[in-house]
């Protein structure tokens, strides 16, 4: 009888040792899981004058002899997605698209007609790459560098009751931001940036690593 007993003392032992090791390895699996580093992130943002903003405008001729002074208006700002692969705390590269809408021409200095009006939608798909200069784990400032294509659809009208006349066009989509800064939690995040290029001269988001 005692032979019986101890015997199944021993098996409830047994039992007790293994869902100890099984929690063990769940747990230390968990801890492994959170300290792992989050190298995928995604981000959208919003910018403020794009390209081509042209912060002075003088007055002059063009090519048409007519005294004017050209005028540019953001019809949409400038909005950004953009997916970034880090392979280590300084170095990340990725995919960045960006959407905005503007439209330009020269108005005459006494008449409010304007000439050779232009409309265009951009839609640019560029490769970037950033580099941390401070990496810390609630903040970092950093740079970051785009280039790539720019797919645009253009309307032109030349002077006032002209046909509109549609064409659709490539050209080279860039974005050169010397100074960006990120702030907040491990996964989300917040940041402005500041540079010149398509994504515009100011720029504020949130991003979400994974």
């Amino acid at each position: 009888m005692c032979l019986l007993n101890n015997f199944r003392i021993s098996a409830k032992m047994k039992s007790v040792r293994k869902m100890i090791a099984v929690l063990a390895a769940v747990c230390a699996l968990s801890t492994n899981l959170s300290a792992q580093e989050l190298k995928d992130e995604v981000s959208v943002s919003i910018g403020i004058a794009p390209y081509p903003y042209v912060p002075v405008m003088d007055w002059g001729y063009n090519e048409d002899g007519f005294y004017n002074n050209p005028y540019y208006h953001v019809r949409v700002t400038p909005i950004a997605v953009q997916y970034m692969h880090s392979f280590n705390h300084w170095l990340s590269v990725g995919g960045l698209f960006v959407f905005h809408s503007y439209s330009g021409g020269d108005v005459m200095e006494f008449s409010p007609e304007v000439l050779n009006k232009k409309d265009r939608n951009v839609f640019a798909f560029m490769v970037a790459g950033r580099v941390n200069a401070i990496h810390r784990d609630h903040f970092s400032f950093y740079a970051k560098v785009a280039l790539g294509p720019s797919f645009d659809h253009v309307g032109f009208i030349k002077m006032p009751g002209d046909k509109r006349e549609v064409s659709n066009e490539v050209n080279l989509a860039y974005q050169i931001m010397p100074l960006g800064f990120e702030f907040g939690g491990r996964r989300l995040k917040g940041f402005f940036e500041t540079g010149y290029g398509y994504q515009g001269m100011f720029i504020t988001g949130a991003r979400y690593a994974f």
